[in-house]
């Protein structure tokens, strides 16, 4: 009996909270960044801010302020013991992760997508997502290259090696007459390695990667696909401009555009990212509830909470 009710107090308190908290937030920020970045285009800001940055940093001020109070009835909150700290903890990083999985969820799931007969027609229609393109010729053989690295990790302990190609798209093969284009094919690759390893094992592996990476991209068939997905305000997008720069034959545009192919379904695009989602949610959540019941009511401070709400709720009635 004394569990059952402990459990109840935990769900009414505690759960329905976190739960409410943690929906809450989701879907008021997925719906702004929808309405206020994607749809409406007000703001041109980098996507790792919005898909990252801010999620990473707002569900705190909800978990240590708002939530941070639903666990007062809880022992060992005055001290913030381990299990306390471990709510707060998992609470924040349930919202965090399940947050930053669904930017990129919806920026797909509410892409519209345009067919176009020829690359021309992008410049008078209106602005989208996807593309689907009729008569086309990729210029491959003048190209644009980038290398680049990146140590990653909590201790820097990853190398992240990429390649970046950027191939000409225009019209027709007479285009290539021109001097100068706007339109591109981006394709890029990518290598992580150990870069705890020797500064010389690390060229060795750079090397080697950029050999085998430019020959894949050599017999790589760019004329399969089935749809172009435009490249967005991110960190890809100005690495895959660097290439354009480097590129020996086109003068290079400010306005240029980005497009990376895929060779699947359309109606697949966003298959894999759902599940993502569902199973760091559901993770998430099963791990707070574990530790939860880990952690006992302070009996005292329910009591109180509860004589304090009665007392508040009577007094309201009397005032109206």
């Amino acid at each position: 009996m004394i569990f059952q009710s402990s459990t109840k107090i935990k769900f009414k308190f505690i759960t329905l909270p976190f739960l409410l908290m943690t929906l809450t937030f989701i879907g008021a920020y997925s719906f702004l960044n929808w309405l206020v970045i994607i749809k409406l285009d007000l703001f041109s800001v980098k996507d790792y801010i919005v898909d990252f940055l801010l999620p990473s940093i707002l569900p705190w001020i909800l978990v240590l302020t708002w939530f941070r109070t639903k666990l007062k009835i809880l022992k060992g909150y005055d001290e913030l013991k381990n299990p306390i700290r471990l709510l707060l903890a998992f609470a924040g990083l349930t919202m965090i992760f399940t947050t930053c999985f669904f930017q990129n969820y919806i920026e797909k799931a509410t892409g519209i997508m345009t067919n176009l007969n020829n690359i021309e027609q992008l410049y008078y229609k209106k602005a989208t997502k996807f593309y689907t393109l009729g008569t086309y010729y990729f210029d491959k053989k003048n190209y644009g290259v980038y290398y680049s690295t990146e140590v990653k990790g909590k201790y820097g302990e990853d190398l992240v090696m990429r390649i970046f190609f950027s191939i000409p798209i225009f019209k027709k093969d007479e285009d290539t007459l021109k001097n100068a284009c706007s339109t591109w094919l981006g394709i890029k690759y990518s290598r992580t390695i150990n870069n705890r390893q020797s500064e010389e094992f690390k060229d060795k592996e750079f090397q080697l990667f950029i050999r085998e990476k430019s020959n894949e991209f050599h017999y790589r068939d760019v004329n399969i696909f089935q749809y172009l997905e435009r490249v967005g305000n991110t960190s890809d997008h100005d690495e895959f401009i660097l290439s354009v720069e480097n590129n020996q034959k086109y003068r290079f545009n400010n306005q240029s555009i980005i497009f990376i192919p895929f060779n699947e379904q359309y109606s697949n695009r966003n298959d894999s990212n759902l599940v993502i989602i569902i199973i760091v949610f559901v993770l998430g959540c099963l791990i707070w509830l574990i530790t939860l019941t880990k952690v006992e009511i302070n009996e005292k401070k329910h009591y109180l909470y509860e004589k304090w709400k009665k007392k508040a709720k009577t007094h309201n009635e009397i005032e109206h």
